[in-house]
């Protein structure tokens, strides 16, 4: 989900949207979140980055001065283009709903406009509630009331229920996602991303989704439910494929 947030964070720059992107991450560290987006940019994992050699090694390539020096230059290009974009890091890790209220309040009136904020993820986030539920249920119901009162879209990544990689539909469910019903109503978009391929048995009898992530989506409010969308798992992030197809697993 991180990597996806990431993605859509650098593909509304890439456009020409030159208002801010907020990510609050409770849980990594501004430079573990460069970092990710740096290997993004690059189109590289990001052990690479921190160990060039093994780039070439895994990819059977020749380990040379000027191969180095190129895929050095990748990195710093990177890692420019980066510097490049208005994204606004938040990696506090006692953050509130009413935080991340105030903080996008607060930049959109030194900036004028917010394209983005995104919060990774909804469990960390701590309004002082003893039950969990209650805990998640208050953070949807104040960045829903955020993302009215502003105008701005505010993209919540959630986890799934840990049980749900033992189910027996593999395919995952909107009932499954952490916060139950208050995270569904107060939802206008429900995307979940899927990935076969973590499910080998699946995989023995499917082989064509090896390699798949889907999206799926579980509610829309604005728009007509569509069934998935195919993207291509990289190991540094997705690339959506040319065909939107159903797919019954």
């Amino acid at each position: 989900c991180l990597d996806y947030a990431l993605n859509m964070a650098v593909s509304l720059k890439d456009k020409g949207n030159n208002s801010p992107i907020i990510y609050f991450s409770p849980e990594m560290t501004k430079k573990q979140i460069e970092d990710r987006l740096i290997s993004k940019i690059a189109r590289v994992n990001g052990k690479f980055i921190k160990y060039p050699r093994l780039y070439f090694l895994e990819n059977n390539e020749k380990i040379t001065d000027e191969n180095i020096d190129n895929f050095l230059k990748r990195i710093d290009y990177a890692r420019e283009y980066l510097n490049g974009l208005n994204i606004i890091i938040d990696s506090s890790e006692a953050i509130s709903a009413l935080d991340i209220v105030a903080k996008s309040k607060k930049i959109k009136i030194q900036q004028g406009n917010i394209g983005a904020v995104f919060v990774d993820h909804v469990v960390l986030v701590k309004n002082g509630l003893s039950d969990e539920f209650k805990d998640i249920a208050e953070t949807y119901s104040e960045l829903r009331k955020l993302a009215k009162n502003i105008q701005v879209p505010v993209i919540i990544l959630n986890q799934f229920l840990k049980d749900v990689k033992n189910a027996s539909d593999y395919e995952p469910s909107i009932y499954n996602i952490r916060g139950g019903m208050s995270a569904i109503n107060d939802s206008h978009l429900i995307l979940m991303l899927y990935r076969p391929d973590i499910y080998p048995k699946l995989i023995k009898e499917r082989p064509d989704l090896a390699g798949v992530a889907q999206i799926i989506c579980g509610k829309s409010r604005e728009t007509e439910n569509f069934n998935y969308i195919n993207m291509e798992f990289l190991g540094y992030g997705f690339r959506e494929k040319d065909t939107v197809r159903e797919i019954n697993v």
